[in-house]
């Protein structure tokens, strides 16, 4: 059986001699003709079944009369400046091709001499135009025309439309880094513009074929929920924010117009114009985290403030009562337990008081070992009951210059966590100790708990802004940069050892201050 020639065929009313195939009649229309050409109007069902149909063949939407290019090809011979078209009689037969063709396909002979097999690239499951060329297989924006207004008239099909601006858009996509997609019904890329490089990390040509879905990271549900909306209303609008996964394994925030444009027979399928927002969305949260953090002190402070005064008179009343019952078998003993009990609760107020306040800036020379004993009666209470908190400080002084108040946030952070680590039963510890060796003298404060551990690529990005493996509403994912930034302004470093059944431990390693005292400078050291 000979190999099929150029020929074209067209699906819809038939025009000039073509050969004409009823959309009703195209699963018995020949599978083998090169050049399939699509009348306007037809049905998205029926440019399905057309792509379906002819998969090694190159379908191309017909587009009204354009007279001009008629008269150019005419006044030119076939050969008009810059036009990479090929030309079919009436009948479907070639007539012949421009050499900018030619040269676009990479061949260096007339286009009747060579098999249509040696230049259409199987779509597979696509809508995208293939041709096969020198440097390998690449897409092909393919128009036609009818020309045929004054005459017997003849199809034309060329690469890039006949106007002076068909050198603007490529050199507009290929420099913006918004991203242009077009898909199918299906959601399967059929074109990506070279903006997916800059904003994607991947090559233009590794997303054709593929689904939309592969590049989600998460919020499948909102884009498929989009793409569903827009493929119900034609020529309609979707809009929607999501993220997508770029090579390098991170996730870019992208702001997504899906418009619906199956029926628009320039185009073919619905555009994604998308837009990457990562920084914006990120300076978004950090403003709604700080304004979260500015509430909640405010609250602290107020409720700090109230529970202060009430403690206030309770004390007095017992003082009170102390003058006249202190005589009573058993008085005193009570009397000085609900005093001790006053006592911690006026410190937990004094404390709440101190993290409700704006943060004070500098810091002093405080020992280290002093501050975690003096806070140890406040963490007990957080780690809970059925829990066990220790507290392992070595003998001498741990003088370190740091903001005492920032240091005693920073730990109760990293009591809370280790808390929600261990679950309903376990135990927290926290140590201090010097650090022999070294030039510098140092003292380091960790806090362990002998719960599930990490997994190594968890541990990794602990210390990552906004990170955490909580939910929405538990953690920020603020804490554990908090601790790295505090070592850090301090002179020291902030490590952390975690594995899987082993328990974690977050460690301050802080230089010791060796020097001759400095003057306080107010900070408060979480005292009001």
């Amino acid at each position: 059986m000979p190999a099929p020639s150029w020929r074209a065929l067209l699906v819809g009313p038939p025009r000039g001699g073509i050969e004409s195939v009823r959309p009703g009649d195209i699963e018995r229309a020949d599978p083998s003709v090169p050049v399939v050409l699509l009348a306007p109007g037809l049905s998205t069902d029926h440019r399905r079944a057309c792509h379906a149909r002819w998969p090694t063949s190159w379908v191309i939407d017909l587009r009204p009369t354009v007279p001009t290019m008629a008269a150019s090809l005419a006044l030119a011979g076939l050969e008009p400046a810059g036009v990479a078209a090929m030309v079919f009689h009436p009948d479907g037969r070639l007539h012949g091709e421009t050499s900018a063709w030619r040269a676009e396909l990479g061949i260096d002979r007339p286009l009747a001499a060579v098999p249509p097999h040696r230049v259409i690239a199987p779509r597979g499951d696509g809508s995208t135009n293939l041709a096969r060329t020198d440097g390998g297989i690449r897409p092909l924006m393919l128009h036609a025309w009818w020309m045929g207004s004054d005459g017997p008239g003849c199809f034309v099909v060329a690469i890039r439309p006949p106007t002076a601006s068909t050198g603007l858009h490529p050199a507009l996509l290929a420099n913006a880094r918004e991203l242009v997609t077009v898909i199918d019904a299906r959601g399967i890329v059929r074109y990506q513009s070279p903006g997916s490089r800059a904003v994607l990390g991947r090559e233009p040509s590794h997303l054709l074929g593929r689904p939309l879905a592969a590049l989600f990271a998460e919020d499948r549900v909102a884009v498929t929920g989009a793409l569903q909306a827009v493929l119900e209303t034609p020529a309609g609008l979707q809009r929607v924010a999501w993220r997508a996964r770029h090579a390098d394994g991170s996730v870019r925030w992208l702001e997504s117009t899906f418009s619906n444009q199956l029926d628009n027979p320039a185009v073919g399928g619905i555009v994604v114009n998308s837009r990457d927002v990562t920084e914006r969305r990120l300076l978004e949260e950090g403003r709604q985290e700080r304004e979260r953090l500015r509430v909640a002190s405010l609250l602290a402070a107020t409720v700090a403030h109230d529970l202060n005064n009430m403690l206030s008179v309770m004390a007095l009343h017992l003082d009170e009562i102390a003058a006249h019952q202190g005589d009573a078998p058993g008085a005193a003993a009570r009397i000085d337990a609900v005093q001790g009990t006053i006592a911690r609760a006026s410190e937990l107020a004094r404390r709440l008081l101190s993290f409700g306040r704006p943060p004070p800036e500098g810091r002093r020379r405080v020992d280290l070992g002093e501050v975690v004993r003096q806070l140890g009666p406040v963490l007990a209470p957080i780690v809970g009951k059925g829990h066990q908190l220790s507290v392992d400080i070595d003998e001498g002084s741990h003088p370190v210059v740091l903001d005492p108040a920032r240091l005693e946030q920073a730990l109760i952070n990293l009591v809370v966590n280790a808390r929600d680590a261990i679950g309903p039963e376990g135990r927290v510890t926290i140590r201090v100790r010097r650090r022999p060796g070294g030039e510098l003298p140092r003292v380091a404060v960790a806090v362990e708990d002998d719960g599930p551990g990490m997994a190594p690529d968890v541990a990794a990005r602990a210390f990552d802004p906004y990170f955490t493996t909580k939910g929405p509403d538990e953690g920020s994912g603020l804490g554990l940069a908090a601790v790295r930034r505090l070592a850090e302004d301090s002179g020291g470093t902030a490590t952390i050892r975690s594995r899987p059944g082993q328990g974690t431990r977050v460690e301050l390693v802080l230089p010791i201050d060796v020097g001759p005292h400095p003057a306080a400078t107010p900070t408060g050291g979480g005292r009001p």
